[in-house]
């Protein structure tokens, strides 16, 4: 098995031939560092959400509101983790000649999954003004 930074790592589940921002259903999950509850906790088989958990919760649905090409079809916030099946449908054709990736609402863009506002943006989930500025989360 391989090591990273002298620990060992499990291989990418990914397929090395696929790019996983073409158009398609991904089932996703994204667990917290060291899979600590930081989300919320459950009650009666209902999860009570923490305010760090209405904080993704907000910022998740936002991600839909900026990015058209991006659906999401199934969502659940657990007290460590959330798993989501998201859909990419790609509808424009830019400058670049792909087919909203990269734009303003892209997944690279300002409001992209990745840019400005996007989960790792400066007002991302991860960013300055998200998770780990106002909470000083790190992960």
């Amino acid at each position: 098995m391989n090591k990273y930074h002298n620990k060992y790592r499990v291989p990418s589940a990914r397929a090395a031939f696929w790019d996983y921002s073409q158009n398609g259903a991904y089932f996703i999950t994204i667990c917290t560092a060291n899979r600590e509850c930081l989300f919320g906790y459950i009650v009666n088989k209902i999860m009570v959400l923490s305010p760090i958990g209405e904080i993704v919760t907000q910022e998740w649905d936002k991600s839909f509101e900026i990015r058209k090409e991006l659906y999401c079809d199934a969502f659940i916030l657990m007290p460590n983790h959330l798993h989501a099946i998201l859909r990419i449908k790609k509808i424009n054709i830019g400058s670049d000649g792909l087919q909203g990736s990269h734009g303003t609402h892209g997944l690279y863009g300002t409001h992209g999954l990745y840019g400005t506002h996007g989960l790792n943006g400066t007002h991302g989930l991860y960013g300055t003004h998200g998770l780990n500025g106002t909470h000083g989360l790190n992960g």
